[in-house]
């Protein structure tokens, strides 16, 4: 990656694979859909930051404790 890279934000850091289904919530449609399902079933947004290494320990700890249903 060379020096600067080094320096400035490069991560030699494998990037682990989840099975876990994310969606991204990227516009105000796709919230739209969150609060519709809400309606029938518990919807979870959460919101995650790359860059915050407690963020990265929530987002470990809850894919591992969730219990996740199956899609049809």
């Amino acid at each position: 990656m060379g020096l600067f890279g080094n320096i400035f934000g490069g991560n030699s850091e494998a990037k682990e694979e989840t099975s876990f289904p994310w969606k991204a919530v990227d516009s105000e449609g796709k919230l739209n859909e969150i609060d519709a399902v809400s309606q029938e079933k518990l919807c979870v947004i959460f919101k995650h930051s790359t860059r915050c290494g407690i963020s990265k320990m929530a987002l470990r700890q809850f894919e591992k404790e969730a219990e996740i249903e199956e899609e049809s």
